[in-house]
C-alpha cells in the first residue's frame, strides 16, 4: 500500500496545474480553502472562516490579498484603520515575507502533501472503492487514535483523490479535481494594490 501511495503522491505533483477544497481547523475556527495553481508558480483562490473571507493571488514571488469587510471588523481597532487606508484595494508583498507564510503555503502543493509521503504509518490497510465516480483504492492508516482514509485513483495517471483524518488533533478533509485544467491568474494593476509596507 505504501509504494501505491507514494506513486499516487509523486503523480498528483507532476500535474501541470490542479484545484482543491481544503477544511480544517486554524487557531479552533473551522476554515475553508478553494484554491487553484500551476506548476508555473500561479495560484488565486480564497480562503473563508468566522472571521471573514481572504481572497489570494500568487504570480512567482508576488502575493496579493484581499480581505473582506467581516475580516477587517474581526481585527478591532486595527483592522478598521487598515480598512480605512486598503479600501477595495488588494494588498501586494512578496511571496517569501515571512508575515504572509501561512497564506503561501495555500500555493504550496509539497505543504499540502506531507503527511502521505511519510514512511510512518501505522496499521495500513487498503480496499476498493470509489470516490466521486471515479475508481479508486482506499487506503487508511490508523495510529494513535487518529484515521487518516485517502482515496486514490485505481485508473488512469496515478494522483490522490482525497485525503481525510479523523480524530486526534489536525482533523482535516482535502479533495483534489481539475488535474491539468488551464487556470488563469489575473494579476491585479498598481492601481488595484497597495504594498504591504505601506500599511506595516
Amino acid at each position: 500500500m505504501l509504494k501505491t501511495l507514494r506513486s499516487a503522491s509523486a503523480g498528483t505533483q507532476e500535474y501541470k496545474s490542479l484545484s482543491y477544497r481544503l477544511k480544517n481547523v486554524i487557531d479552533g475556527k473551522s476554515t475553508t480553502s478553494v484554491m487553484r495553481m500551476d506548476q508555473t508558480g500561479n495560484c488565486s483562490g480564497e480562503i473563508s472562516s468566522s472571521d471573514g473571507r481572504i481572497g489570494i493571488i500568487k504570480s512567482g514571488e508576488r502575493l496579493f490579498m484581499r480581505f473582506d469587510d467581516a475580516y477587517w471588523e474581526s481585527q478591532g481597532d486595527d483592522g478598521g484603520a487598515a480598512r480605512a487606508l486598503v479600501k477595495e484595494r488588494w494588498i501586494e508583498a512578496s511571496a517569501s515575507d515571512s508575515d504572509f507564510e501561512g497564506l503561501t503555503e495555500a500555493c504550496d502543493l509539497d505543504n499540502l502533501l506531507p503527511s502521505v509521503t511519510d514512511d510512518s504509518f501505522g496499521d495500513v490497510t487498503g480496499s476498493p472503492s470509489s470516490f466521486d465516480g471515479v475508481a479508486s483504492t482506499l487506503i487508511t492508516d490508523n495510529e494513535s487514535g487518529e484515521r487518516t482514509d485517502i482515496y486514490v485513483a485505481a485508473d488512469g495517471e496515478p494522483r490522490i483523490l482525497k485525503v481525510q483524518t479523523i480524530g486526534g488533533t489536525d482533523p482535516s478533509t482535502i479533495t483534489f479535481f481539475d488535474f491539468d485544467e488551464p487556470i488563469s491568474v489575473r494579476v491585479p494593476s498598481s492601481s488595484e494594490t497597495v504594498p504591504f509596507e505601506d500599511i506595516s
